[in-house]
């Protein structure tokens, strides 16, 4: 029985750093572009319709928290993020039955997003996405490269096989009047999110480009005969900016 909850996926997360004293959650704003960086290929994570997500509006959750990850997450069904399974690369048994080809409602973790923060200078980073379903359980991207998550979180040894998950790059920009460098003029500090949209020769599955790799990374079976297990890849392209609110 594959065993998901979005409480665990949560655990293990907030596990991998400790909270600092004295923490308070930082609300943001989500913007979830439905297309990819370059502005022209479509995105497969997609917003419902409209692209801001504010902490506090319509049942949406969004914040920095003490750990200190950017998450997304809904209380209520009046707003909602889908991940586009349609592109697979990898599928085996554990690939949950009516996952391949379907849209999916996912909540989001970018991982450790104030990695070496500095608000007041534009910079860049990668480092790991972890999503949940209710339905289908997680997706993640756990590169083991990523500067801002080191390995060893859970999922490593499995989420990589038999493509390597991408990367996902963090540009973040400051609050500023002017645009410089690679950043625009903007009222809220804000970090840029996407994989790594290199490609990687062709799935020998699919003959599809192997490109912003994800896996479902699922648990099987029960007490000690758990495991965990890749449940199939997928190329994921996605386009996020998260800004702060004040």
């Amino acid at each position: 029985m594959i065993r998901t909850a979005l409480a665990g996926l949560a655990l293990a997360v907030c596990a991998s750093a400790a909270p600092p004293t004295n923490c308070s959650e930082t609300p943001v704003q989500w913007i979830v572009n439905n297309l990819t960086l370059d502005g022209v290929s479509s995105s497969l994570i997609s917003n419902d319709g409209t692209p801001a997500y504010v902490n506090g509006q319509s049942g949406v959750s969004a914040v920095i928290d003490c750990t200190p990850n950017a998450h997304i997450s809904f209380n209520t069904s009046q707003r909602s993020i889908s991940y586009h399974f349609t592109s697979p690369l990898y599928t085996d048994q554990y690939t949950p039955a009516g996952l391949t080809g379907s849209a999916v409602n996912f909540s989001s973790i970018i991982r450790n997003i104030l990695y070496q923060h500095n608000a007041s200078i534009e910079y860049t980073f990668t480092t790991r996405l972890d999503s949940f379903s209710s339905q289908f359980g997680p997706f993640r991207m756990l590169n083991l490269s990523s500067q801002a998550v080191a390995p060893g979180s859970g999922g490593d040894d499995v989420s990589n096989i038999p493509y390597a998950d991408a990367l996902v790059y963090v540009h973040h920009c400051p609050k500023s009047n002017l645009a410089s460098g690679g950043c625009p003029a903007l009222a809220h500090e804000t970090y840029y999110v996407y994989p790594d949209p290199t490609v990687n020769g062709t799935s020998t599955s699919t003959g599809l480009p192997i490109a912003q790799v994800g896996a479902m990374v699922l648990t099987v079976g029960n007490g000690r005969n758990a495991q965990t297990v890749n449940g199939g890849e997928f190329s994921m392209p996605f386009y996020f900016a998260i800004s702060l609110l004040n």
